[in-house]
């Protein structure tokens, strides 16, 4: 055989070779499963010395997560996230609890949640905002929270402002006992728009 028909041999098995190759990884392409992508779930809660408010805050978290899961079951794969932080403040006979949830489920941006607790641990009983607006005290912390929020720079619109600060309890669901005061909280889109993120307003009563 000559040199010529060697090479024209050789060129052919190498070909041969190359494309029973090809079609092996791509049979094996094929037969990959792919992995879904789970969400990011990440609670960082601080330790709760009374299990009844322990129990309250597990029991709402759980559904909180689930719900979570429930929204996003059968959508598109992305990277879904629920992430919750929280703060707590023992005052007196009072725990009180502030937590701050992010979910991500689509879209431009996550969805952040405020959730509050407190618990009057001397009469083993949530204080509710009904209790702390009673003998007029409401108008008093609207008073307070707008003059206090005015100055705020992350407000961009008053109107916007004094309607989501109205005599409304739901507009002051949200709030914790401090050593200095009440601490109000709100989320984005009630006072100003979500650039500006959850505001804060102190209030001494």
């Amino acid at each position: 055989m000559k040199r010529k028909e060697y090479i024209v041999v050789f060129l052919c098995m190498l070909f041969l070779i190359s494309t029973i190759s090809f079609i092996h990884v791509g049979l094996a392409k094929e037969k990959e499963v792919k992995t879904p992508k789970l969400p990011k779930i990440n609670l960082k809660i601080p330790h709760i010395t009374n299990e009844t408010v322990n129990q309250i805050v597990t029991s709402h978290l759980e559904k909180e997560k689930n719900a979570f899961l429930k929204e996003i079951e059968g959508l598109e794969e992305k990277e879904y996230s629920f992430l919750v932080t929280s703060d707590i403040y023992y005052v007196k006979e009072y725990i009180s609890l502030v937590f701050f949830i992010s979910k991500y489920t689509g879209g431009a941006h996550p969805n952040h949640l405020i959730w509050t607790i407190v618990y009057d641990t001397k009469n083993n009983r949530e204080f509710t905002i009904e209790e702390l607006t009673k003998n007029n005290n409401l108008k008093k912390i609207v008073r307070n929270v707008r003059g206090d929020l005015l100055l705020n720079p992350k407000i961009v619109d008053t109107l916007w402002l004094m309607e989501g600060t109205k005599e409304n309890l739901q507009n002051y669901e949200y709030f914790v006992f401090t050593e200095k005061g009440v601490l109000f909280f709100f989320p984005p889109y009630q006072l100003a728009p979500y650039s500006s993120g959850i505001l804060e307003s102190l209030v001494s009563l």
